[in-house]
């Protein structure tokens, strides 16, 4: 949870992976494309389907993972 939000594992998973990865360069534009390919991740996961659709649908999102 972020404050009442709710929040996929899945992505927090993902996001925390990226950011360790990103911190581990030496040069900002390997880390930049650590990032954007983190962010590609999940844009692509079932969590960001999910949340999306539950928006759309004024519902709370159900993550599975």
């Amino acid at each position: 949870m972020a404050g009442k939000q709710v929040l996929s594992k899945e992505a927090v998973t993902i996001t925390a992976r990226t950011i360790q990865e990103g911190v581990a360069t030496e040069d900002l534009g390997p880390a930049l494309e650590i990032g954007t390919k983190g962010f590609g991740e999940i844009a692509c996961s079932e969590a960001a389907q999910e949340g999306i659709s539950a928006f759309l649908e004024r519902r709370k999102p159900e993550f599975k993972k």
